[in-house]
């Protein structure tokens, strides 16, 4: 064979040893426990209940918060300081490169408290006494925000770590509000309460945002009641529809308000998904989020079918 000449195969065909190399073609989502997500909200809302409800998934409590959580199914660990969080990170990635691995995901719980620690670790590192030089905080670091820099800079370096010793992540992010400015009038908004150019390296780095919000809506059911004929004697029942409105905590996957332009997004899962209630019969947040996933990504796959394997990601997100 002439040096330079093209092998023909088929669409769906290569051969083995371009196969071993890792090389694939067409739609192929990860499931939903090897996604890297970006979970935002206010306090109280059901962060810290949906990480705690994923199976094979290790929850990095910062916040003192996880044991709180009812029928938790994620394991978890309170980090005591700097030191401790160093020894956990080595321990994941030393069990992974041993073939020992055995979580999928491990979530950080939160961000806020995260961020806090590094911020603080780098100030003290940074610091230096016989020049004078005291930093409690990497915003007073350099100028032109060189201190936030190295500190998204540190926190990104540590979530990549995670992923290449094969975990994927979980970025639990609070909220607060926020006063903008939108065509000169005020306005308030919700925002996670940590440096911006951090959070949107997060959310460019992650798979899927999610945010969680507390929304009311209306709840129909039937109610049924049995009353006497005072004639016959016998039982009667009706069934009666009702409607109530109920507050729900909804997580809003891929939320209208961010505005980080990335390209790795599935264009068709966007979304809300009720978080556990009676209604809707799920034992977990998470198992929640599954189902409505695997809805998602089954509605691209079908797409793919009508539409032919080279439709576009426009096409799909039309069709779904």
């Amino acid at each position: 064979m002439m040096a330079g000449t093209m092998v023909v195969v088929t669409p769906n065909t290569l051969p083995k040893e371009y196969e071993a190399l890792g090389i694939v073609r067409g739609f192929d989502p990860s499931p939903p426990e090897r996604l890297r997500m970006a979970i935002s909200g206010e306090g109280g809302l059901g962060k810290s209940t949906l990480v705690n409800g994923i199976p094979n998934c290790l929850v990095l409590d910062f916040d003192a918060g996880s044991h709180s959580v009812l029928r938790p199914l994620a394991h978890r660990i309170l980090i005591k300081n700097y030191k401790h969080y160093l020894d956990i990170m080595d321990f994941l990635i030393g069990q992974s490169e041993k073939g020992q691995r055995v979580f999928n995901q491990v979530a950080i719980d939160s961000v806020n408290k995260w961020s806090q620690m590094l911020d603080s670790m780098l100030a003290e590192s940074k610091s230096n006494p016989d020049r004078d030089k005291l930093y409690t905080t990497m915003a007073d670091y350099g100028d032109k925000g060189a201190g936030w820099a190295l500190l998204r800079t540190r926190c990104l370096h540590d979530l990549n770590a995670l992923w290449d010793a094969g975990y994927a992540w979980i970025a639990v992010c609070h909220s607060s509000e926020k006063e903008i400015t939108v065509n000169d009038k005020p306005q308030i908004v919700i925002r996670p309460s940590i440096f911006k150019s951090l959070v949107d390296e997060i959310y460019n780095g992650a798979d899927l945002v999610g945010e969680v919000r507390r929304v009311t809506t209306i709840l129909r059911e039937n109610v049924s009641r049995t009353i006497v004929d005072p004639r016959t004697k016998q039982e009667r029942t009706f069934t009666t529809p009702i409607e109530k409105p109920v507050t729900v905590c909804l997580l809003e996957v891929e939320p209208k308000g961010v505005t980080v332009k990335v390209k790795r997004r599935l264009p068709t899962v966007a979304g809300d998904v009720i978080l556990p209630h009676p209604v809707t019969g799920d034992h977990s947040a998470w198992e929640a989020f599954v189902r409505f996933y695997t809805e998602k990504i089954e509605e691209a796959r079908k797409a793919l079918a009508t539409n032919g394997a080279g439709a576009s990601a426009s096409a799909l997100k039309e069709e779904v």
